[in-house]
This record gives C-alpha cells, structure tokens and sequence, in this order.
C-alpha cells in the first residue's frame, strides 16, 4: 500500500492486526534503506498504559517533544511536534499497531525480510528475570533495634455496620441480646446495641496496620493483650485504631514490643485503650 506525505508531517503507511506484523513490516522497510529515526510505531497495550506513552528504542529521546494530535478520516490522524528520533513506540490504547513514517514515505508491499532495532513480545519473554518474591516488601523491613520508643502505626479507619456485628456473633458465639436486640437494649439504657467489646478489641490487631510488614521476618510471637472498654460503640460509629511504641525491652535473645492499643470514634472519643506486647528475634539471634 503506497502513501504520499507533505514534507515534514507525519503519515499513516500501514494499519496490522498484531505488534508482530507492524515489528515486521518495520524490518523490511529498514531491510529497504530507510532510516529508523524516521519510523514511529503507535500501538495499544504494549505495557497496559491508559495514556501515551513514547518508548524510544535506540536510546535516543524524542526531540522537541512528541504530541498526539486529532484522529480523522473515520480513524485516526497524528500531529507530531518534533520527532520521535529512533524507533519508538507511541503506545496509545484504543487502536491497533501502526507504523508511520515521520519524513519517509514508501510502498511496504513485497519489501524483504530485515532485522530492526525492536525486540518482539516473545523475546522479551524469554530474557531473564530477576523478580525475588523475597525482596517483594510493602515497606522497607526494620529489625528490633530500628524501632523506637514513640513510633505509632496506624490501622485504616473503619465504619462499623450491623453485618459487622452480625459475623463477629456468629464468630464468638456470644448470644446476649444486648447486642443484637434494639428493644432488649433501649430497655436497659442503651441507645442501641452495643458491638461486643472483643470485636472493639479485634480492631487494634497489629496485622491491622503495617506493623508487621516492617517485622514480618522477626517476629515470634503476640504474647499479650489488655484492654479497658471506656465508651459504647454501636453501628454506625466510624473507628480509628491505632498502636504506639511506649516500651522496649530485651529478654536474652529476644525483644520485647509494648505498644498502646487505642481506638478513638468519630466524635474524637477514646472508647478503648490498652497494651499489646511481641516478641521479636534481636540482630544476634536472627544471625544464628
């Protein structure tokens, strides 16, 4: 299929079904003399991008600046502030892979076979990888000796809702209708049904923050939780808990973490507070 272009503007020579023809077609118009600086490849979810993207392929930069202009005709147009200087990818979702010439314009039927500078999807797939599921951490690990006495980690805050209250009965097989009966409740003074004091509790576990993602590989064990109940919590009631390192301790080999527990609600009232305490490995046992 032949095109013809105004000098200096950027044309649409070809549309392929798959990256695997336009890569193609680009071999054999490099294979027929034409420079790579002056082909540009517009394609879509080459690396899943919900906007343009230019990859420049020989490690040269796109000069003045690569800018996607109009689609017309019925299906598409491309403006090109400056040029994409080697061969790119443009990737832009929504249309198939499109080689365009950005000063050259020829005839790509019957052009021979050639190599270019772009490596297929199937090459990229066979390259080496160096993905360690070991180094895939949400946040950078600390050891016992990097905490510090006044870290605080926060849990999300969370709506409490009666599907809440619901699962969390059925869990602990805790019955008494205080709460879960609206008439047994506003009889005996209360507002509302109260959600069970343990569910309140649940809520400061440490998994609940990101603590653990700091000491996932030191930690051995939650050995201790405590509490005091200072306000009722019913559904409806927005709650953010939150632990804050009040002491650090070593026993032999291993740490001691005391945290306070506590959980304020929306009104900015305390309705819980207490102390958790973990053991973690210390430097020299973890290097045993």
């Amino acid at each position: 299929m032949a095109a013809t272009q105004p000098e200096g503007q950027a044309t649409v020579i070809a549309v392929y079904p798959d990256h695997a023809s336009a890569e193609e077609a680009v071999r054999r118009l490099h294979k027929e003399g034409i420079p790579m600086q002056n082909l540009s490849i517009i394609g879509k979810d080459f690396q899943l991008v919900v906007k343009p993207l230019g990859l420049v392929t020989t490690g040269d930069v796109a000069k003045g600046g690569a800018k996607v202009g109009a689609w017309t005709g019925g299906i598409f147009g491309l403006l090109v502030g400056g040029l994409l200087v080697g061969a790119a990818l443009l990737i832009f979702p929504g249309i198939g892979p499109v080689p365009a010439g950005s000063l050259h314009t020829r005839s790509i039927t019957d052009i021979p076979s050639g190599r270019s500078h772009m490596r297929s999807d199937a090459d990229r797939l066979m390259q080496p990888q160096n993905f360690d599921p070991a180094g895939f951490t949400v946040v950078p690990p600390r050891r016992f000796e990097d905490l510090r006495v006044g870290d605080v980690f926060l849990a999300p805050s969370r709506t409490l809702t009666d599907a809440h209250a619901s699962a969390f009965q059925a869990v602990s097989a805790d019955n008494h209708p205080i709460h879960y009966d609206v008439e047994y409740a506003r009889r005996h003074g209360h507002v509302a049904p109260v959600v069970h004091g343990l569910q309140v509790l649940a809520f400061t576990a440490p998994g609940a923050t990101l603590f653990p993602q700091y000491i996932g590989d030191e930690f051995l064990a939650f050995t201790s939780a405590s509490c005091r109940f200072l306000k009722e919590v019913h559904a409806g009631d927005t709650l953010y808990p939150q632990l804050e390192i009040i002491k650090l301790t070593t026993q032999g080999a291993t740490g001691i973490v005391t945290t306070r527990a506590t959980v304020h609600n929306q009104r900015g009232e305390l309705v819980l507070d207490g102390e958790h305490q973990y053991a973690l490995k210390t430097s020299s046992e973890a290097g045993k």
